[in-house]
């Protein structure tokens, strides 16, 4: 049975990208179905920013999940990234 596409790595190349690209106020955006798990664009880091803060700030005022929710519990426990954090670097 084949692994689900979206639940593979990044790559070291895509890390890489992301912290040369970072370097100059972007954020590589990671595709884990494609080969080198980039997506082949980039955002403002500071736009990226403020797009984790209004997902993870909906997910934490939306009521609490049920067995058909695709996030459960767990997924509002997880911890955000500071500021400049690498995906990769985050605790979850």
């Amino acid at each position: 049975m084949m692994a689900d596409p979206h639940s593979q790595r990044v790559s070291a190349r895509a890390i890489e990208e992301d912290e040369r690209a970072r370097e100059r106020g972007r954020v590589q955006m990671f595709n884990a179905t494609r080969p080198d798990g980039l997506d082949g664009w980039t955002i403002a880091l500071e736009q990226y920013e403020l797009l984790v803060e209004v997902i993870l700030g909906t997910i934490d005022a939306s009521p609490p999940t049920t067995a058909q929710s695709p996030c459960s519990s767990s997924c509002r426990k997880r911890r955000r990234p500071s500021r400049g954090t690498l995906p990769s670097q985050a605790v979850v």
